[in-house]
């Protein structure tokens, strides 16, 4: 389930200047539009598909497939729910909203913690709740998300407190919480050193329970299974995981290569030597002697099997030689190893390497950064450089990129694809606008702004000013942007934005196969200083006016259709 909330946020005006200038377009006006739904991509639904939040000026309104209310909420304080709006929650400072339902509670602490297909589990300081429901039996200082061993990975429907471990809300009797761990890609499942668990109930085969060895092999007392088969030459009782697709016996080791299990060529004497490297879309092995990628044993030199290393969540991998990352080269027909165009003075090791924060955005060797995505090399960094774009690839609306201007490296906040800002220049492809660098920032979505404009960006094409907007007056209004004249979408002035209020949304048509070639369309109910308006939005706009009233008899839909006090 996703949400959408838009908030309406009163911001400074900046300042830009772009080459291209929307010129006004006003919305065609339809006496006979008609009044419709098209009840959904999967059918039944009165309103949008998605769940969302309103916001007007002394009220919100939330709707989903078949729900709408009308919700009294403090303005100034009601939000989304930082990263976790799409699952129907908000917040102002009175308590909760989930799904459109209130929650009187002292917010301090919210944590939104999961959800299954109906319900949503989330606390506060002192207490933890099922949807509207306060679990009484739960300690809020506790309980939270189980987490792999590594805390590399969460859980959004298994739970621990300091005791226990629980499917949604409901303990799992004898599950060892010392132990407990995620299966890599695998939300449903979990184990501990006793059992595995699926949906919070032990797993069996042939009626033994499970026990986990990795991706691929399970075993029990007994048996060892691979794709619902037993393995009658692995010795179950000393096999144990190394890795997601390593793992091995008292005689051998063991890859999974796919579509079978094979048993690498490592001596058991050198079991004590081995190093596994098994993450994202690798995996490395070696016992100190060869160096395997799978099944595959690299030839003697290619890397230096004692310095070898990777970053634990890229496929990039180094060796004392250099850093690498791996590619299919057709006219060779194999995998090849591109080594990156560091300027190496010493030997390469996790002591002079870096990388950005959760992503493989520069990797940085000593005072250098390589963005393999970009081929671009950025020497002579600052310590300052180093820190802020590391720590910073993906901040929103803070993003900080490395860029060079004159050959000379600086650093930039990075809006969109190709739209950027330093201190003195916004740019598009690395191109100056006329834009000012000091006022400049986002409005929302793809709406930008300044003291004297508002933009919309377009990746290719860049920033296009929308002249006929008043800047100084323009906020951004439930996926609408309005001033103090009117409401516009994209180059479109629809209706007035004199006490306007939005009232409602409906799913318009919605696109059948690939070759189906009608253009999507959405419906939304609007008041105004005029009166009732239906807007169509599609590859065009669309409105028509209802009048000062609105009548039930225009459409079944608006037959029961709350409208919020003045």
């Amino acid at each position: 389930m996703k949400i959408l909330i838009y908030t309406i946020t009163f911001l400074l005006a900046t300042s830009c200047y772009a080459q291209e200038k929307y010129q006004a377009t006003q919305a065609t006006q339809n006496d006979n539009l008609d009044i419709w739904t098209s009840s959904g991509m999967n059918g039944g639904c009165m309103f949008f598909e998605l769940p969302v939040y309103y916001l007007n000026k002394n009220y919100v309104v939330y709707q989903d497939c078949t729900t709408r209310k009308i919700l009294y909420a403090d303005i100034p304080t009601f939000k989304m729910v930082n990263h976790y709006g799409e699952y129907g929650l908000a917040l102002d400072k009175n308590g909760v909203y989930v799904k459109g339902n209130f929650v009187a509670t002292d917010t301090t602490g919210f944590v939104f913690l999961g959800n299954n297909e109906k319900d949503f589990l989330w606390k506060t300081n002192t207490s933890v709740y099922k949807n509207t429901t306060v679990l009484s039996e739960l300690n809020a200082n506790e309980f939270t998300r189980l987490s792999s061993q590594k805390e590399e990975s969460y859980s959004r429907i298994y739970f621990k407190d300091n005791q226990n471990v629980y499917y949604f809300d409901k303990k799992i009797e004898g599950a060892d919480l010392a132990t407990a761990d995620l299966v890599y890609n695998d939300n449903h499942l979990f184990y501990d050193k006793n059992y595995m668990y699926k949906d919070g109930e032990i797993v069996y085969f042939e009626g033994e329970p499970l026990l986990y060895v990795n991706n691929s092999l399970k075993k029990t007392a007994t048996k060892v299974i691979y794709n619902n088969k037993i393995i009658p030459t692995i010795d179950a009782k000393t096999l144990v995981g190394l890795s997601r697709h390593y793992a091995k016996d008292k005689n051998n080791v063991y890859c999974n290569t796919f579509d079978r299990i094979q048993t690498l060529p490592i001596n058991n004497a050198d079991f004590n030597k081995i190093k596994v490297f098994d993450h994202t879309n690798s995996a490395y092995i070696t016992d100190g002697k060869n160096l395997f990628y799978r099944e595959n044993m690299f030839p003697k030199g290619e890397f230096d099997v004692a310095t070898f290393g990777t970053f634990g969540f890229t496929d990039f991998v180094y060796d004392k030689n250099g850093v690498y990352t791996r590619r299919y080269d057709e006219k060779l027909k194999k995998v090849v190893y591109d080594k990156f165009p560091f300027k190496y003075t010493d030997a390469v090791s996790s002591k002079n390497l870096q990388i950005t924060k959760g992503s493989e955005l520069y990797v940085y060797y000593k005072n250098q950064a390589y963005s393999k995505s970009t081929n671009e090399l950025y020497d002579n960094l600052t310590p300052k450089q180093i820190e802020i774009t590391k720590n910073r690839p993906h901040t929103p609306n803070n993003m900080v990129r490395l860029a060079k201007i004159s050959g000379k490296t600086v650093l930039r906040i990075l809006f969109d694809y190709k739209l950027s800002k330093d201190d003195n220049f916004v740019y598009h492809d690395d191109k100056k606008t006329s834009a000012d660098a000091f006022t400049f920032r986002k409005l929302d979505n793809n709406y930008y702004i300044d003291k004297d404009n508002v933009y919309i960006f377009d990746r290719e094409k860049g920033l296009k000013a929308i002249t006929y907007i008043d800047a100084e007056t323009a906020l951004f209004f439930n996926g609408f942007v309005m001033d103090k004249n009117y409401l516009y979408l994209n180059d479109t002035r629809i209706i007035k934005s004199d006490k306007l209020e939005i009232l409602a949304s409906y799913p318009g048509y919605r696109m059948g196969c690939g070759l189906d070639t009608q253009p999507t369309s959405d419906y939304y109910l609007f008041r105004n200083v005029e009166g009732f308006w239906w807007v169509k939005v599609s590859d065009a706009i669309t409105i028509r006016y209802f009048g000062k009233t609105l009548d039930t008899w225009l459409s079944p839909l608006f037959e029961n259709l709350e409208i919020a006090k003045k």
